[in-house]
């Protein structure tokens, strides 16, 4: 495996549960409503977006100062972070990627586990993935692990081995002959311990 770079960072309100079962698949955990405060950490250079001024919910985010982590610390937000390979860069560029807080590392922070993308397209919802999604009438959706084998605690795929696998599979099945990636669902210890106490209640 090639050394792995962070893509992007997320902050969420709290993280998808069902029956009991964690679903850490970055697409499920749930936005924030009230983003004031988030505007604080664009005000200080904490992070940086695309648009440079504000945050919307759905902001994804490059950690400019490590003090970020300090300021989540006193909140009650979550954020997780992506690590990618080189290529999926290539594939999806982020703005401001070289202005990562060289802190911000794979020792630095925890794994939860491994996801499979295309470009913006996660493979849960648009795939083949061992977590099965269904559309229910009122458009939620409810979800379904259908191999778990590879599936660990967090509801993400438990190894990269295993996420390649997925995504081989994915990529000589694509109608476009487009490449499926995987990608590493990385947490600070903060957050870390958040989500723990979150599953124990």
């Amino acid at each position: 495996m090639n050394k792995l770079k962070p893509h992007h960072s997320f902050i969420a309100s709290n993280i998808f549960i069902q029956n009991q079962q964690p679903l850490l698949i970055p697409e499920l955990w749930i936005e924030i409503d009230n983003v004031e405060s988030i505007n604080f950490c664009i005000k200080n250079n904490l992070i940086k977006t695309i648009d440079a001024d504000i945050f919307q919910p759905k902001s994804e985010f490059v950690i400019t100062d490590i003090n970020f982590f300090n300021w989540l610390s006193e909140t009650n937000f979550l954020s997780y972070t992506i690590f990618s390979v080189k290529e999926y860069f290539d594939e999806l560029p982020i703005f401001f990627e070289d202005e990562w807080d060289e802190n911000v590392t794979t020792e630095s922070m925890c794994l939860l586990g491994w996801t499979v993308n295309k470009y913006t397209e996660p493979a849960c919802f648009y795939g083949f993935y061992p977590i099965e999604a269904t559309l229910n009438s009122d458009k939620t959706y409810s979800y379904k692990i259908i191999d778990k084998s590879i599936v660990n605690n967090f509801g993400l795929i438990d190894s990269f081995i295993n996420a390649s696998v997925v995504a081989e599979i994915n990529t000589s099945e694509d109608t476009y002959n487009e490449i499926w990636r995987p990608l590493a669902v990385y947490v600070d210890k903060i957050t870390y311990k958040k989500i723990e106490n979150i599953v124990k209640d």
